[in-house]
């Protein structure tokens, strides 16, 4: 690609989008983005943190329990899992 073919490629994204190209998110969409926003690390979504795989034996109607939290806060069991050993470490820290 030539400087000039570059600057012409890249010259279309200085526009201002058009308003009509908005339109409100569909709520599959809203529930992604509150997800995103109050969740994990940004280090941690770009994937620069390492995890290890570990078994743990539950009870259990605390594992039912958990699914249903897990559910109802829209996190898998392994990230529900994850921030509540995060705040329960922050607090003895």
């Amino acid at each position: 690609m030539t400087p000039a073919e570059r600057e012409a490629d890249v010259a279309k994204f200085d526009k201002p989008l058009p308003e009509s190209s908005f339109k409100p998110l569909t709520a599959k969409q809203r529930a992604l983005f509150a997800r995103m926003k109050a969740g994990k690390p940004v280090a941690m979504r770009r994937g620069k943190l390492s995890k290890e795989t570990v078994s743990v034996d539950l009870d259990e109607s605390l594992l039912r329990q958990l699914d249903t939290l897990a559910r109802r806060k829209r996190l898998t069991r392994s990230e529900l899992i994850e921030e509540s050993l995060r705040g329960v470490l922050a607090l003895s820290a």
